[in-house]
C-alpha cells in the first residue's frame, strides 16, 4: 500500500476500481493537471458524476462511550465499554476523540481492533505513533468515527454527513475507487445554474448539486459552476472545492 503524501494519478487512472485495497482509506490522488481525488470504499452502486456523502454515524458510539479502563501518557491503546456490538476493524483508520471528562479534546487515529458485542469491554488500538497525551480515566467519555472515505454513498435529498466527492465513472458496489474533490469535473445539475456562481448538494435529486443562495445558508458549497454550463438534469462543468 502506498503511504505517501499522495499518489501520483496518470490518465485514466482515477477510473480505476476494485475489490482489492491497494491505499489507505482517504489517501490524496494528484493528477498531473492538479485535480485531487481521495481513496474511497463504496457502500451501494453509485453513477459517474454524483455528489457522495460519509457514511451516517451510529448513535450509539458517536459521543458519551464510557471508557473501560484508566489510559496513561503515552498509551498505545483506550479500552471502552461498548454501547452495542463493534465488527472487527470496523473503526480502523477512523478516529477515536474525547468528548467529554478528563482528557477531553484529544482526538486519535485507530489502527486494527478486534470485534465486541454489546456492553463489552474493547481494547481500541491508536494508529502507529500515536499515543494519549493526557491521561484517561473512567470518567472519560469518547466517541468513534469512521473513517469519512469509507463506505461512501450517493448524497441523499435530505443530508445524513458531509461531502466526500464525486465520482468520476461509475462505481459498482464494494469497491475501491477514487473520488473527486478538486479541479474541474462533470456533475449532475439538479437547477438553473449561473456561471461562476457556488452549487450546494441538491435537495430533489440524489448526488446532484444546485445553485447556491445568494441570500446565505448553511448548505456546504462544494464547488462553482464552470462553463459551458449545462441544463437541469445534464451534467455540467463544475471546479469542486471539497476540503480532503
Amino acid at each position: 500500500m502506498s503511504r505517501g503524501i499522495f499518489v501520483e494519478l496518470g490518465y485514466g487512472q482515477e477510473k480505476v476500481q476494485g475489490t482489492v485495497q491497494h491505499h489507505p482509506l482517504d489517501t490524496p490522488g494528484l493528477m498531473p493537471d492538479g485535480r485531487l481525488f481521495r481513496y474511497c470504499f463504496s457502500d451501494g452502486a453509485v453513477v459517474a458524476g454524483h455528489l457522495l456523502q460519509t457514511k451516517v454515524p451510529v448513535a450509539d458510539d458517536d459521543m458519551d462511550v464510557v471508557v473501560a479502563a484508566a489510559a496513561a501518557i503515552a498509551a498505545k491503546s483506550i479500552s471502552i465499554t461498548t454501547v452495542s456490538a463493534i465488527l472487527v476493524d470496523e473503526y480502523k483508520d477512523g478516529f477515536l476523540y474525547v468528548n467529554d471528562g478528563p482528557g477531553e479534546g484529544q482526538c486519535f487515529r485507530l489502527g486494527s481492533h478486534l470485534a465486541a458485542g454489546a456492553v463489552a469491554t474493547l481494547v481500541l488500538n491508536l494508529a502507529t505513533d500515536e499515543e494519549v497525551i493526557t491521561a484517561l480515566t473512567t470518567a472519560s467519555l469518547v466517541g468513534l468515527k469512521w473513517n469519512k472515505a469509507k463506505d461512501v454513498i450517493d448524497f441523499p435529498t435530505t443530508p445524513t454527513g458531509v461531502p466526500v466527492g464525486v465520482t468520476p465513472m461509475d462505481v459498482s458496489d464494494n469497491r475501491y475507487f477514487w473520488a473527486q474533490v478538486q479541479g474541474d469535473a462533470a456533475v449532475l445539475i439538479e437547477d438553473t445554474v449561473v456561471l461562476g456562481k457556488g452549487v450546494i448538494p441538491g435537495t430533489t435529486t440524489a448526488g446532484s448539486v444546485k445553485a447556491q443562495v445568494d441570500a446565505g445558508g448553511d448548505d456546504p458549497v462544494i464547488g462553482w459552476v464552470n462553463s459551458p454550463i449545462a441544463v437541469t438534469t445534464d451534467y455540467g462543468h463544475i471546479t469542486l472545492c471539497i476540503p480532503l
